[in-house]
């Protein structure tokens, strides 16, 4: 395995979600030299074949809800969008799968939370609708990272969403722990329909 950044491979389990009968395991390649920013790629495995170390298959269509093929070579799998982070959540809400990340669409947008929707786990498309859901507000030299949905604090639309912090300086992080203190916000999905109940897997 080569995970080098000048190998630019496909680092898999930035998000992992449970549907149908299968686990979901989602890749980026958050390196990838010169092309578009973190591409994002899919890959599944049936329920317990992780352990069991049955093969995994990888998505090689467009991105989308039908018509989907999987194939057994890594290598054959192919980008659903770019512009995701080196961690996020995919959560299923009242029936709407929602991809929370960083915006890495800009560099002025990296510490910005945005969510894409689809209505299966392979539809996040370059035209999946997309949500600002955080904008935060930091002093020179910080930056936030890891926006994930924390689904067993969640109530349909309304989610709990973690993130995490750091600075650039070194010397600033020995000094102040509280830095890198876990953060938390209190989120109401835009678009979301439905009841407000727990977040569950369909």
């Amino acid at each position: 395995i080569d995970d080098t950044a000048g190998g630019n491979p496909v680092i898999w389990g930035a998000a992992t979600l449970v549907s149908g009968g299968y686990l979901y395991i989602y890749g980026v390649k958050p390196y990838n030299g010169g092309g578009d920013p973190f591409p994002l790629y899919l890959a599944r495995v049936p329920l317990g074949g992780l352990a069991a170390g049955d093969p995994w298959e990888y998505y090689d269509a467009k991105p989308g809800c039908s018509g989907a093929t999987w194939t057994t070579d890594p290598g054959s799998a192919r980008t659903l969008r770019t512009g995701v982070s080196a961690g996020f959540s995919v959560t299923a809400v009242n029936g709407t799968f929602v991809l929370l990340t960083s915006d890495t669409t800009s560099k002025s947008t990296t510490d910005n939370a945005v969510a894409y929707y689809a209505s299966c786990p392979a539809g996040f498309g370059p035209g999946s609708p997309r949500y600002s859901v955080y904008q935060p507000h930091l002093p020179g030299g910080y930056l936030t990272y890891e926006y994930r949905i924390v689904p067993q604090f969640s109530h349909g639309s309304e989610v709990l969403v973690s993130y995490s912090t750091n600075t650039i300086s070194t010397a600033e992080n020995f000094a102040d722990a509280a830095i890198y203190r876990p953060r938390f916000l209190d989120v109401r999905l835009p678009g979301i329909p439905g009841p407000s109940g727990p977040v569950t897997e369909p």
